[in-house]
């Protein structure tokens, strides 16, 4: 099969080059006939454009061989055709865009007439709200306020809403009124019974100091009486306590008189007692001084015997020990011995004493004199 290149400008139902010159001005698309030749002049081109690859398919089909040659054909002449397509695309997008714009800003619009429309329901929603509260002014303000309002005009499809809403708040500020005058009208009273009140107890205020003020004054008068009474009664108190105390004075002096007259009398007894005692003690001193003497001298001469004898058996021992070697020990040794101090006061003499009785047979002789021990 012979493969024949397409060519695409004969294949196509239009004229390319006609209508890229006649095409290159765009339209008035803001009239009616501008916008029919407008359109009819962008399906032309799309048709066109859907066209070449019909034809480029089709081409295809009979000959795979050609197809990279017609595909860059079909490139080539689809970039022509969208070259002259691109300022209708751009038109139509333009005004795409315009007519998305209008239809935002008719939203928009829409949407605050709406709000509006709310915001003036809310207001008349508003002077109804918290009526049982508000002082009367306050609610007379809102009453004619909402009498005002005509809901058959500037509410549109929310007349019906801004009627009922109207309705309710004028029977909410017509109750308010009535509310706010009943406590007006209390207030009123509460005030006419406090101010009657303040009355009274002014009055009574008045009674009650009036009789106050008399009570303290017959207080005053008794404690004036009392304190008379309480003078007098101090004063005879007084000079019966100087009375007193004058006769005390008179009877403490005569009893010191007589415990000084009977002190007196008591040192001169006691006087002569000790005068007695005395010489009965010197009478009983003298003799027991006679008896001490005649003691004492008899003890002096055994004393003088004792030492005689002593004397002479001293020169005895020492006559006999000249031939004996003697073993000298302390006193304490010697005392333990004779047995005149007790064997727990002196360990070390006790020891050597036992030691010697022990292991020596010899006899042993005490000379009192030299005081000390012989072993013999």
């Amino acid at each position: 099969m012979d493969l024949i290149p397409v060519d695409f400008e004969k294949e196509l139902s239009v004229n390319l080059n006609e209508i890229e010159e006649e095409y290159s001005k765009m339209p008035d698309t803001s009239s009616k006939d501008g916008m029919d030749i407008f359109k009819a002049r962008r399906s032309t081109i799309r048709k066109a454009r859907t066209g070449v690859e019909a034809i480029r398919l089709k081409a295809n089909a009979k000959a795979q061989k050609f197809i990279k040659g017609n595909n860059n054909s079909a490139k080539l002449i689809t970039e022509k055709i969208v070259a002259i397509e691109k300022p209708y695309a751009d038109e139509e997008k333009r005004m795409k865009d315009e007519a998305a714009r209008v239809k935002k800003e008719k939203e928009e619009a829409e949407q605050k007439r709406k709000e509006a429309i709310v915001f003036k329901i809310n207001e008349i929603k508003y002077h109804g709200q918290g009526c049982n509260l508000r002082e009367l002014d306050d609610l007379e303000k809102s009453i004619a306020y909402l009498d005002r309002i005509d809901t058959s005009i500037g509410y549109d499809e929310f007349t019906e809403t801004a009627k009922a809403t109207l309705e309710t708040s004028i029977i909410a500020v017509k109750e308010g009124i009535i509310l706010a005058t009943n406590r007006i009208e209390e207030e009123r009273k509460r005030k006419e019974e406090q101010a009657k009140l303040d009355a009274e107890r002014k009055a009574f205020e008045k009674e009650k100091a009036k009789a106050e003020a008399e009570k303290k004054k017959e207080a005053d008068r008794l404690e004036a009486e009392r304190k008379l009474e309480a003078d007098r009664k101090a004063k005879i108190e007084e000079e019966a306590r100087k009375k007193q105390e004058a006769e005390d004075h008179r009877l403490a002096k005569i009893k010191a008189e007589v415990e000084a007259e009977a002190k007196k009398l008591e040192d001169l007894r006691r006087e002569k007692a000790e005068l007695v005692a005395e010489e009965e003690r010197k009478v009983a001193k003298a003799k027991k001084d006679e008896e001490d003497r005649i003691l004492a001298e008899k003890e002096l001469e055994e004393i003088a015997k004792r030492k005689e004898a002593e004397e002479l058996q001293r020169k005895k021992d020492e006559e006999e020990s000249k031939n004996v070697k003697p073993y000298g020990f302390s006193v304490e040794v010697i005392e333990y011995y004779r047995g005149e101090v007790p064997a727990s006061s002196s360990r070390e003499a006790r020891d050597l004493i036992e030691k010697l009785m022990e292991t020596d047979d010899r006899d042993i002789i005490l000379n009192d004199s030299t005081m000390k021990i012989t072993l013999l």
